[in-house]
């Protein structure tokens, strides 16, 4: 499997943008390690939100759950296993789009990762296993499917299968290790790099993207600490948008085969994608992950005008650990 050598390995060719503000008195500078010990336990709760609105109405869709990490010796380095998935609250009572709602819970599940010493993805395992867990636990939900929704079923297979949640895996670890690894970064600078990125959902597909990261300050590892032995990093991407609207339009025509003649045309389209990490700088170990993406844009819908559309989905993943000190 290729490793999570996509952004930050490739430091060297990252470009110096400046500082954020005014030039600081004294230069503070973060060297990022990665070393996760073997025995490293964790509780994870993953919260996931979205919120859309048409110009007409405003909903709000989302779903958490809570679930263990564990980090174990492998013959290549270490394996970090998930379990003890838990569905937090019942999504069937929260009034919220019963399709979105499953697209949402789908999204919290992880399967192990295989990882060498420096912290390069090497095997993505358990797939099979987590998806018939994510089957049982959700059969409520997809029972209650309207037998029409067929797009809606094309996509949730495509979400059910081996190729999305390998995407999904790595998507997540470069946020929380692969971005940031082995990089030096100044307080109050941004560093500038252009790359192109696969799309989770749809694999083989990628945009080119543009990125800022940026060290923005020292900070407590939780809220119950008032030292300052964890620093908080920022990554902002923006994709190209004519590549962007071309594969929008290109997902509704295959989710929706039936209105490809008539296929919704953007007009005008604005995404941007914030990832926001609180960990400790020597060993690279988390303790909250926000991944928030804004996406905005004026939309021609077959048969019924121009529209105007805004969507917000933020995740969130908070780290307890069971080794005090932590």
């Amino acid at each position: 499997m290729q490793g999570t050598k996509t952004l930050i390995s490739l430091l060297g060719v990252l470009s110096f943008a400046g500082p954020l503000g005014a030039q600081i008195d004294s230069v503070d500078v973060v060297t990022l390690s990665f070393h996760w010990p073997v025995g490293l336990s964790a509780r994870i709760t993953h919260v996931r939100e979205q919120i859309r609105d048409n110009g007409e109405s405003v909903d709000t869709t989302g779903a958490a759950v809570t679930y263990s990490m564990h980090v174990r010796e492998h013959g290549a380095g270490r394996v970090v296993s998930f379990d003890d998935f838990e569905l937090v609250g019942d999504p069937l009572q929260d009034g919220g789009e019963i399709m979105q709602q499953l697209t949402e819970q789908i999204g919290t599940f992880m399967p192990a990762l295989v990882i060498d010493s420096a912290g390069d993805v090497i095997e993505i395992s358990g797939i099979d296993q987590m998806v018939a867990q994510v089957r049982a636990l959700l059969q409520p939900m997809l029972d209650s499917l309207p037998p029409e929704a067929g797009g809606f079923n094309r996509l949730l297979e495509r979400m059910l299968s081996q190729a999305y949640f390998e995407a999904k895996a790595l998507e997540d670890w470069n946020a929380l290790i692969g971005l940031w690894r082995d990089a030096e970064f100044e307080l109050g600078a941004v560093y500038q790099l252009e790359a192109d990125e696969p799309i989770p959902i749809f694999p083989g597909r990628t945009i080119p993207f543009v990125y800022e990261f940026s060290f923005l300050e020292r900070a407590p590892c939780s809220e119950e600490r008032t030292d300052s032995s964890c620093v908080v990093l920022e990554m902002i991407s923006v994709p190209d948008a004519d590549s962007l609207a071309t594969l929008l339009e290109a997902v509704f025509g295959e989710a929706a085969p039936e209105l490809a003649e008539g296929r919704i045309v953007y007009r005008k389209l604005d995404l941007e994608n914030y990832i926001r990490l609180l960990t400790e700088p020597r060993g690279m170990v988390p303790h909250r992950l926000d991944i928030i993406q804004v996406f905005g844009g004026d939309i021609e819908v077959p048969g019924e005008g121009q529209a105007t559309v805004y969507q917000e989905r933020t995740r969130t993943f908070h780290y307890v650990y069971e080794q005090e000190g932590r």
